[in-house]
């Protein structure tokens, strides 16, 4: 069954312990970084990501459930980009995520360039890397912060 995701309006009612669930599968992150490159269609991340289409496909239904990534058709591609709630970023040598829930609480993710986990996310950041070398300097600030 095809669900058809529309706008920054996504999921209702979503709040940091959403979030928290969903970062706390590293193949989602890296899925979720991956799409922050630009706009990119399943099969492209999955060969990128050198994962199956299927498991990428589950990761990011689940990110668009959270309201982090939108879906857009170009014929029969489906493109998945961040939303205004989710930013990826690389700058003094961490990587950070954060992200929003609809309740507005907020979450931040920061983790060092030479953090053992580095490893796990490591084509989804070279992606990034390659493509823009800084994609945004990320406010320290959030009301719910998680270390990693």
């Amino acid at each position: 069954m095809q669900r058809t995701i529309e706008g920054d309006a996504l999921c209702a009612r979503t709040t940091a312990e959403h979030l928290q669930n969903i970062f706390c599968c590293w193949t989602r992150v890296e899925v979720m970084i991956a799409a922050a490159v630009e706009g990119r269609a399943v099969a492209d991340l999955a060969a990128s990501l050198e994962l199956g289409r299927t498991l990428v496909s589950t990761h990011l239904a689940d990110l668009a459930r959270a309201g982090l990534l939108r879906r857009r058709d170009e014929g029969k591609r489906h493109i998945y980009e961040l939303t205004g709630s989710a930013r990826v970023g690389l700058a003094d040598g961490f990587l950070q995520l954060q992200s929003r829930a609809d309740d507005g609480s907020e979450m931040m993710f920061r983790i060092p360039r030479d953090a053992r986990v580095m490893r796990l996310l490591g084509r989804a950041v070279r992606m990034l890397e390659a493509r823009t070398p800084v994609v945004a300097t990320l406010s320290p600030t959030s009301r719910v912060s998680a270390a990693i």
